[in-house]
């Protein structure tokens, strides 16, 4: 298991949860990094803020 995520890993993981957002899933996780885990929480985030955006809704 690799100590650190790169910025590719959590981009193909934002893209990942991007998806899952989209078709209406919830997603949870969770970083085994005591130390780190916050930080990649925090950047991998971000990505996802930027990445996945929520449709508007439509008419009736």
């Amino acid at each position: 298991m690799a100590d650190t995520y790169s910025p590719q890993r959590l981009a193909a993981w934002s893209r990942r949860i991007a998806g899952y957002l989209g078709g209406g899933r919830d997603v949870y996780l969770y970083f085994k990094h005591e130390r780190l885990g916050p930080l990649y929480a925090e950047r991998l985030a971000a990505q996802v803020r930027t990445s996945f955006r929520v449709p508007a809704p439509t008419a009736l």
